[in-house]
């Protein structure tokens, strides 16, 4: 799982990505966590108003990159029986 994190408040925020949760600095508010299937983000009405255009698009780009980093993982990871074994049982079952 990746993070989306940001340091600074709104008109100033600095956004990155953390791979794991201790690489997110003291201080920064984490704003999605991505794998490759999906993010879930976690921007605040108040937040997303006070932000600007140039901010949420950079935000957007970044949950973007940390999904594609996250595939990219994954593929090249090592195939794993168990996990493959849980999916084809999830898809066979629907859930």
């Amino acid at each position: 799982m990746r993070l989306v994190y940001a340091t600074g408040q709104p008109r100033f925020m600095e956004f990155n990505i953390a791979s794991t949760p201790d690489r997110v600095p003291a201080g920064a508010r984490v704003f999605a966590a991505c794998t490759a299937e999906r993010a879930e983000e976690h921007l605040d009405e108040q937040t997303f108003g006070a932000m600007s255009d140039e901010e949420f698009f950079t935000f957007k780009q970044l949950v973007h990159r940390a999904r594609q980093l996250e595939s990219e993982r994954r593929a090249g990871g090592k195939f794993n029986l168990i996990d493959s074994a849980r999916g084809l049982y999830a898809r066979l079952c629907g859930r």
